[in-house]
C-alpha cells in the first residue's frame, strides 16, 4: 500500500486522464512520508473526521456533476486542512468544468507542490496550457510528461503507452498551431505505426491532413481509427483534442469552416 493510501479515503479524480496519477507515478514507494501526511495525522481526531466527511461529499458531488456543491465541500474541507494534493486536484477539475482555466491551473500547481513529480498532475497542468492555447507552454510541459513516462519504464511499450502517445499528439498539434509544420511532421513520423496500440498514427495523420486542407483524407484516417479502436472510450480523448482546438466541432467531424 502506497503512503497516500494510508489516509486518503478516495482515489483522486482526473478530468483529463482519470487514474493515471494513481496507477503510475506517486513517486513510487517512498521510505518517508511527505509532510502533508504527517501534518494530517497531527490534527485532532474530531478534525480529521470532519475533514474526511467534507472530502467524501466533495467527491460524491463531483461524480454526480454537482460541481457547485462539490466546490462548497472542498472549501469547508480546506478550512480544516489545506495540504491534501488530491483535493486540490479535485478543486482544479471543478474549475475546468466551468472552464475557469486560470484558477484550475493554480489549483493543479498547488497539488503538484504538495506531491511533486505526480505525472497525473503534470499532465493536467500541460493540458491547461493546451486548452488555453499557450502552445509553447504545452510543448514544454507535454514533453516533460512524455520524458517522465519514458524514464519510469525500461520500455515505453511496457509503460503507459496511451499517455505517452497522447502527449506526442498534443505536441504535434501545438507545433502546427505555431506554424511549425515541418517540425510537427518530423515528430509524428518517428512514431507512425499502424500496429501501435494507440490511435496516434491515425489521429496525427488526420491532423496533418486537416492542416493541408484535405478534409476528406482526414476523415478517412479518423474513420479508420474508429474501426480499429472500437471502444469509444479509447479515442474520446483524442477526438476531444481535435474539437478543443477547432479542427472540427463535433464527433461528426464538422470543420470550423463549414459554418
Amino acid at each position: 500500500m502506497k503512503f497516500y493510501e494510508k489516509w486518503l479515503a478516495f482515489a483522486a479524480i482526473s478530468v483529463f486522464f482519470s487514474g493515471f496519477g494513481s496507477a503510475q507515478a506517486q513517486e513510487s514507494e517512498e521510505s518517508t512520508e511527505p509532510a502533508f501526511v504527517a501534518n494530517f495525522s497531527n490534527l485532532p481526531e474530531a478534525k480529521r473526521t470532519e475533514y474526511l466527511a467534507h472530502r467524501s461529499k466533495a467527491y460524491e458531488y463531483s461524480i454526480q456533476k454537482r460541481t457547485f456543491e462539490s466546490l462548497g465541500e472542498i472549501h469547508k474541507a480546506t478550512e480544516i486542512f489545506d495540504e491534501d494534493p488530491s483535493l486540490w486536484s479535485l478543486k482544479a477539475s471543478c474549475y475546468v468544468e466551468f472552464r475557469i482555466f486560470d484558477k484550475a491551473k493554480k489549483a493543479y500547481e498547488r497539488s503538484l507542490a504538495l506531491r511533486p513529480k505526480d505525472m497525473g498532475t503534470l499532465f493536467n497542468l500541460a493540458e491547461m496550457d493546451f486548452i488555453s492555447r499557450d502552445w509553447e507552454g504545452a510543448i514544454k510541459k507535454m514533453t516533460t510528461v512524455k520524458e517522465a513516462v519514458e524514464d519510469a519504464s525500461e520500455s515505453v511499450d511496457a509503460g503507459p503507452l496511451s499517455i505517452h502517445r497522447l502527449c506526442l499528439f498534443k505536441i504535434v498539434i501545438s507545433h502546427l498551431k505555431l506554424g511549425q509544420k515541418d517540425e510537427a511532421k518530423k515528430i509524428a513520423s518517428e512514431y507512425w505505426n499502424e500496429f501501435d496500440d494507440s490511435p496516434f498514427t491515425y489521429f496525427s495523420k488526420a491532423v496533418l491532413a486537416y492542416e493541408e486542407d484535405n478534409d476528406e483524407e482526414a476523415r478517412e484516417w479518423l474513420a479508420s481509427a474508429s474501426r480499429v479502436f472500437r471502444d469509444r472510450a479509447v479515442i474520446t480523448r483524442w477526438q476531444d483534442s481535435l474539437i478543443e482546438v477547432g479542427y472540427f466541432k463535433s464527433l461528426y467531424h464538422q470543420s470550423e469552416e463549414e459554418n
